[in-house]
């Protein structure tokens, strides 16, 4: 019954769907059987729906999510307020486990001071070099003196950390449709690019790079399937951009997709110029239904690509190599389709949810036979 089962409540900070989320979600969606996963997300969240479709109770309390623009003197009092609200509803609801969802939400360690009975997890899914900064390891000093247990997603991760962290890769589905191009054929070239359009994520350089391929093959054409504001200055500056190199028959922006490789066109390849990414959701997902990607080396794709083998794997910022992969990659068919067979054979193997998802449930249960 659900009752005997340990009960473990999952904080989620993100408003919307997000690669973290996504993994999060499917590791508890596998392991339900063996505890009863429940989550605590913001108030008018974008995820609450996901959760409720599969039978998850929410809880819902006022986050405030910190980004490029938030500000301390409001989250610092909202945080006190969560860690309370969050120990109400763990004792009212008998949980054994608060695994928070990422570094930045320090309502964990706080929750941990006013109660250090109490076990926390954190989940480690952001690297120095990303929007936090040098927070990074202000936050990091606080949860490895604050927390049960440190789950990172890769190596790059990993390597920050020197005390109780375990490794555990994201997972996605192997069963996600596709369109991915298994077929010798020619003609046009469907480049796409999965990820919300922001700073940092690397949209702009992806344009630079496609002008300079898309001078030399005009078959060429690149798709952003992601979310993003309409009046935000970094998407009006891509726009910008697509004038500048007057592209604008060859460059769309599609806006968010459940299920972001199923698409009305074949896909031949996959990119991802982010400037920090501990892992990169999106390449493995590329990988799993077999298109070859071409990614900047920035942290977490190392462990999803194996250079030159099942993609490419080019130093941020590289605009010239990121073209000339490209045009390597458009011009060989051979090439991407032996390089999708392999990403997704390597891919299918290495980030298998039944292997990842069994690392989590031991560690739970090792520190639950500890708490009893």
């Amino acid at each position: 019954m659900e009752n005997d089962k340990p009960r473990i409540l999952i904080i989620e900070n993100s408003k919307k769907v997000t690669g973290a989320f996504k993994s999060i979600l499917l590791h508890t969606t596998y392991l339900r059987k063996e505890f009863d996963f429940q989550w605590i997300i913001p108030k008018k969240s974008k995820i609450k729906q996901d959760l409720i479709d599969k039978n998850f109770k929410v809880f819902e309390i006022p986050f405030i999510e910190i980004s490029r623009s938030y500000l301390l003197f409001w989250y610092l009092p909202q945080l006190v307020l969560n860690a309370i609200r969050i120990l109400k509803i763990s004792s009212k609801e008998g949980i054994d486990i608060i695994h928070v969802n990422d570094i930045y939400n320090m309502v964990g360690v706080l929750i941990k001071w006013i109660n250090n009975s109490k076990k926390i997890f954190y989940h480690v899914r952001l690297l120095p070099d990303s929007y936090i900064g040098r927070f990074f390891f202000v936050f990091r000093y606080f949860i490895t003196r604050n927390s049960d247990e440190i789950i990172t997603v890769s190596t790059a991760v990993s390597k920050h950390f020197d005390k109780h962290q375990l490794l555990i890769f994201d997972s996605a589905n192997v069963d996600i449709k596709s369109s991915a191009n298994d077929s010798i054929r020619s003609g046009v070239i469907n480049i796409v690019y999965v990820g919300a359009i922001m700073t940092g994520k690397g949209q702009d350089m992806a344009i630079e790079a496609f002008a300079k391929a898309s001078a030399k093959n005009n078959e060429l054409r690149l798709s952003f399937i992601g979310s993003f504001d309409s009046q935000e200055p970094y998407y009006k500056s891509l726009l910008e951009k697509i004038n500048q190199y007057d592209l604008s028959d060859k460059v769309s922006f599609l806006g968010f997709k459940g299920e972001p490789y199923q698409l009305t066109f074949p896909v031949d390849m996959a990119l991802n110029f982010s400037q920090s990414e501990s892992f990169s959701l999106t390449c493995l997902e590329a990988s799993l239904v077999g298109i070859p990607v071409i990614v900047t080396d920035s942290g977490g794709p190392r462990d999803i690509v194996i250079n030159k083998k099942t993609g490419f794997l080019i130093s941020n910022g590289d605009v010239k190599t990121a073209a000339e992969k490209m045009l390597c990659l458009a011009e060989n068919n051979s090439l991407r389709k032996s390089m999708g067979e392999a990403g997704k054979k390597f891919a299918t193997v290495k980030f298998k949810i039944e292997t990842q998802a069994s690392k989590l449930s031991e560690t739970y249960k090792k520190h639950l036979t500890a708490q009893a």
